[in-house]
């Protein structure tokens, strides 16, 4: 598992504590929260479009392996979790021909022996799975892709973050502080480090 955080410190709001105090605490920490929400949405759309230049990956499969962890009011930190695993080869544009299946992760469509795709309704319906080399007695298995936490530790997508963070995030943090209270120059709120991905 990876994550990518930003998180509101709590010395900008010592710094301007009496411009927030006309709000009241909960409508200064909802107006945060809310900043901090919006804004992380376009950075982790910013991390899902890298992924899917990246591992071919469908866009709206995304969502499987990467969550958004909203602001609150208890917690001002907007999070963006890879989990651990990786993906089933039918979110990468698989193709079933007469005697052949093949699918496009990493963005490259490559063939793969012994493969095929479930049919049908039921809770397998769509997987993609294969078989060992030994023909009808050998056991069958899924067919997996990259792993999106693995992919999202790489300093590529890091930098896709930070780098939607420093266009948008935080000039809108000071943005909607300054015209909310009035006040001419914030403080900037920062980046986390990103975890490691567990094994």
């Amino acid at each position: 598992m990876i994550e990518l955080s930003v998180e509101f410190h709590k010395k900008l709001v010592d710094n301007f504590q009496a411009s927030l105090n006309e709000m009241g605490e909960q409508g200064s920490r909802k107006l945060i929260s809310m900043v901090l929400n919006h804004q992380g949405r376009i950075a982790l759309t910013a991390v899902k479009r890298y992924l899917a230049q990246t591992t071919g990956i469908a866009y709206n499969a995304i969502s499987k392996s990467v969550v958004e962890h909203k602001s609150s009011l208890v917690n001002l930190t907007y999070r963006i979790v890879g989990t651990g695993g990786p993906t089933n080869l039918r979110d990468y544009k698989p193709y079933s021909g007469a005697s052949s299946f093949s699918a496009a992760p990493w963005g490259e469509r490559r063939q793969f022996p012994r493969t095929f795709q479930v049919g049908g309704s039921g809770p397998l319906a769509g997987f993609v799975m294969h078989r060992g080399p030994g023909g009808a007695r050998e056991p069958i298995d899924f067919s997996y892709g990259p792993d999106l936490a693995r992919e999202m530790a790489h300093k590529e997508c890091i930098a896709a973050f930070n780098d939607s963070i420093e266009k948008t995030f935080m000039p809108e943090i000071r943005r909607q502080l300054t015209r909310r209270l009035g006040v001419e120059s914030m403080p900037l709120v920062e980046p986390t480090e990103p975890s490691e991905p567990s094994s």
